[in-house]
């Protein structure tokens, strides 16, 4: 089945096009990385298969049905940059939120619920700092909570936006790892990013997008084409810790339009 399927999306912010007749789709299973400059259209196209943009033109499904009705089915990690870094909340209570997200803000935390948040903060090795407020969290560790409140929606796929902007590479390395963890037990995940330095090594495919999208396997993409996406000369760059003999050269992505 396809996890998403987008067909001739074009979005206009008034004059301004966002994306154009951009087509995609992704089976089930399959770990995406999308690619792209600072204001490519990349956090616009992961918002209008979330079904918070509405595009100008073209057909949207995730999972067989509109965005809308995938509730559940889909998790959101945004960049962690977005949020309040001293509002007043504790790590485990940002979970919790994924739960409630689920069942409506009247609703109240069950057995269940309490079962599941504490298997998603252990998935990604937080359940030692359930009650530290997200304030005092390193980089790593608030993307790691964002994390565990996605899986907490028990989602068939995770979404995810810049998940490693701004820390450094140790963090980025033990978020990828844990992406491709998820990755091996089936769950389907996009990436996007900005940055072509480093990319997980389970990605399968990579979509190039500067407002058009042209998608490839990882083998695929040449230094050429990252020129084209960028608009200037990209270098790929080494991995660091491949985990395939093929993945001694790649490329990452996340960003933020």
């Amino acid at each position: 089945m396809k996890a998403v399927d987008l067909k001739d999306i074009t979005v206009r912010f008034n004059e301004t096009t966002a994306l154009k007749d951009v087509s995609l789709s992704i089976e089930e299973g399959t770990f995406l990385g999308i690619i792209g400059p600072n204001g490519g259209g990349k956090t616009t196209l992961l918002k209008v298969i979330l079904g918070l943009i509405k595009p100008d033109e073209g057909k949207v499904k995730v999972f067989g049905k509109k965005p809308g009705e995938s509730k559940g089915e889909v998790g959101y990690v945004p960049q962690y940059s977005n949020f309040d870094p001293e509002f007043p909340i504790n790590v485990k209570e940002v979970v919790q939120m994924g739960r409630l997200g689920n069942q409506g803000v009247r609703s109240k935390i069950t057995e269940e619920d309490e079962d599941i948040i504490k298997k998603s903060l252990e998935k990604v090795e937080m359940w030692e700092l359930r009650e530290k407020q997200l304030s005092q969290l390193s980089g790593g560790q608030k993307q790691r909570a964002l994390i565990a409140r996605a899986l907490a929606t028990k989602p068939k796929m995770l979404v995810l936006d810049e998940p490693t902007t701004n820390v450094d590479e140790n963090v980025k390395n033990s978020v990828h790892d844990l992406l491709n963890q998820l990755s091996d037990e089936g769950k389907t995940i996009i990436l996007s990013t900005h940055d072509t330095g480093v990319i997980c090594s389970n990605i399968e495919s990579i979509a190039c997008l500067n407002k058009k999208l042209v998608c490839h396997t990882r083998d695929e993409v040449t230094e050429e084409e990252l020129k084209k996406t960028y608009g200037a000369p990209v270098e790929l760059m080494p991995s660091g810790h491949p985990k395939h003999p093929k993945d001694q050269e790649n490329t990452e992505g996340t960003d933020n339009d």
